[in-house]
């Protein structure tokens, strides 16, 4: 009887796992964004080689946070190069593993195949869901949650040996199953740092498998919550968020708690109706201090569903354990913190929603037990044709938002018909725009991004880029001084006016704002190749090959480096290594 209902288990997991794939299918065709994915991908050097000095970099990098990430990254580049089929499969594949993980971790807790089912299928489609799959830059929400998923089973199944223990048994199996646990965890923090609260999750463990709370329940914990403090305080610290709007710093605190309610309602409302979901999501477009009344009510409703929530312990363990789980989560990504220029995230509950897929799998495996079969052919009982209902419709909705992931374009102009009047999805556009050389398209975008907030300084620069490609030097040199005006720190605009200073015979000047570029960015490769090739013209060709030297040091990769310095090296007299550079570039 045992076997034949794993066997069943099994083929219900599998039609899952197939079913899933085919919705996700479609992903593994989206292409890289340019949201991210050129940071943490395209133009990360450390992912470029598996090298031990490589290896040792990923691992005290304390501006990224995130070695394992970037190591799967790295193996990826080292046997496919930036191949974003294989960078997406991974994805999908990650998120297939998860799944089965979502299932094991509700069986473990529920005591039931059925509830692991319906929380795992819930899990595998719900479109909220999608952002995270489809998004390469997101590998490491998919990693963190894998480790955070297993350190939870071992943790688990450590509480339950140790009950089998105190009943006279060897406690080798409990301390294997402790360690494992506290080594995926610290996994899921290597791969982000937000899983540092898996410390608070244990608590919860204990409360839904009515562990004794003691000194042992206390001492067991004191390890995860050493190494929470000493990974969340680097975090803290080190962690940065590119283009926020500091504005939003000057919210109160009453402006905080509001935002954060707001936030929290959102959450909740997304979970039932997951429709006009976004890549990204504006602060509303409100002066702090300013925040409509009825912005009021929502810390008030979030504290009354926490309330209703704590009432049930007098029914249930199970809703608070749900509801607990997605609270805590909660924690460190609403908008309370101001850590970033939106307000909320599809992709932030990757793992949240798996504490209220938890409470209505319960739910459902209760109205089954009340409820009868429907006639038929095939004996159907309501609730389960409810739950597939359920996730046929979630199943089409996220079909239909991966196409939105699939290349930069599709996904900012579907982020500006959401909303109109965002700065940041015209800036990002206009950028691609730039990039797929039209010109003109790209300056209107970048034309409203500056209508919508004129103190983004990328904005200038990007719009001065598009200019000079339409033959507007002079706008454009008005684009990058604004963008300098801005931000004298802006390496870019430097690089770009030397570029025009270069092409217009200007090359005293080139030198200058390109010499100002390499002391602002020491480490981009761009600016040395630059710099040299004025000093070539400039008959300078021992500066010249220094820049090259340079930039091949920082990125080898470049031919027009090594074709260019076998140049200044032949006119230097040095025909034999010009030769050999001249070989390296054709290669």
């Amino acid at each position: 009887m045992l076997v034949t209902t794993l066997k069943k288990t099994n083929v219900k997991l599998g039609i899952l796992l197939t079913f899933t794939f085919i919705i996700f299918y479609p992903s593994i065709n989206c292409d890289f964004v340019n949201w991210d994915d050129p940071l943490k991908i395209l133009n990360n050097q450390i992912i470029r080689s598996i090298s031990i000095g490589n290896l040792v970099k990923m691992f005290t990098n304390v501006e990224q946070l995130v070695p394992i990430t970037n190591l799967s990254f790295a193996l990826e580049y080292h046997f496919f190069g930036l191949n974003s089929k294989v960078f997406q499969l991974s994805n999908v594949l990650l998120h297939l593993l998860n799944i089965l993980l979502v299932y094991n971790f509700i069986r473990l807790v529920s005591r039931k195949s059925y509830v692991g089912l319906i929380t795992a299928a819930l899990f595998a489609v719900h479109p909220m869901m999608v952002e995270t799959v489809s998004w390469v830059s997101e590998r490491n929400n998919l990693l963190y949650t894998s480790f955070f998923l297993l350190s939870l089973i071992q943790y688990i199944k450590y509480v339950k040996a140790e009950i089998v223990q105190n009943s006279g048994n060897n406690n080798c199996k409990a301390r294997n199953h402790y360690f494992l646990a506290l080594l995926f965890f610290v996994l899921s923090c290597l791969s982000k740092p937000l899983g540092v609260y898996l410390s608070l999750i244990l608590i919860l463990i204990d409360f839904i498998l009515a562990r004794e709370f003691g000194r042992k329940a206390i001492f067991d914990k004191t390890p995860f919550f050493a190494i929470s403090l000493v990974l969340g305080l680097i975090a803290v610290f080190h962690v940065r968020s590119e283009e926020i709007i500091f504005a939003n710093k000057n919210f109160s605190l009453l402006d905080r708690i509001q935002l954060s309610g707001y936030s929290m309602l959102w959450y909740c409302f997304k979970f039932f109706a997951p429709v006009n979901l976004s890549a990204f999501y504006p602060f509303p477009s409100y002066k702090p201090g300013d925040l409509p009344y009825y912005f009021q009510i929502y810390p008030i409703l979030s504290v009354f569903i926490a309330g209703m929530t704590l009432y049930t312990i007098k029914f249930t363990r199970k809703i608070i354990f749900g509801v607990g789980f997605f609270l805590v989560s909660l924690v460190f990504i609403l908008q309370f913190w101001l850590y970033a220029d939106y307000i909320v995230a599809d992709r932030y509950m990757y793992l949240p929603y798996i504490g209220l897929f938890y409470v209505f799998a319960e739910g459902f495996y209760y109205i089954k037990g009340k409820s009868r079969d429907l006639i038929g052919f095939y004996k159907i009982n309501i609730s389960s044709l409810v739950v597939i209902i359920i996730i046929v419709s979630f199943s089409l909705v996220s079909r239909n938002r991966i196409n939105v992931w699939m290349n930069s374009l599709s996904l900012w102009t579907d982020v500006i018909e959401k909303y109109p009047d965002c700065s940041k999805a015209y800036l990002a556009r206009g950028t691609v725009r730039n990039d797929r050389m039209e010109y003109p398209e790209a300056i209107k975008d970048l034309d409203m991004s500056i209508k919508f907030n004129p103190n983004i300084p990328k904005a200038y620069n990007n719009r001065g880029v598009a200019r000079k490609n339409t033959g507007d030097y002079k706008g454009a040199l008005e684009d990058y001084k604004k963008t300098i005006q801005l931000d004298k720190n802006y390496a870019e605009a430097y690089s770009n006016i030397g570029i025009i200073k270069f092409e217009t015979r200007e090359n005293k000047e080139a030198i200058k704002y390109l010499s100002k570029a390499v002391e602002l960015a020491p480490d981009n490769a761009s600016n040395y190749l630059l710099r040299g090739n004025v000093h070539v013209v400039s008959g300078n060709y021992r500066y010249a090959i220094d820049d090259y030297d340079h930039s091949i040091f920082l990125d080898s990769s470049r031919y027009e480096a090594y074709l260019n310095r076998g140049s200044a090296k032949y006119y230097l007299g040095k025909r034999e290594t010009a030769c050999r550079d001249w070989n390296k570039a054709m290669k």
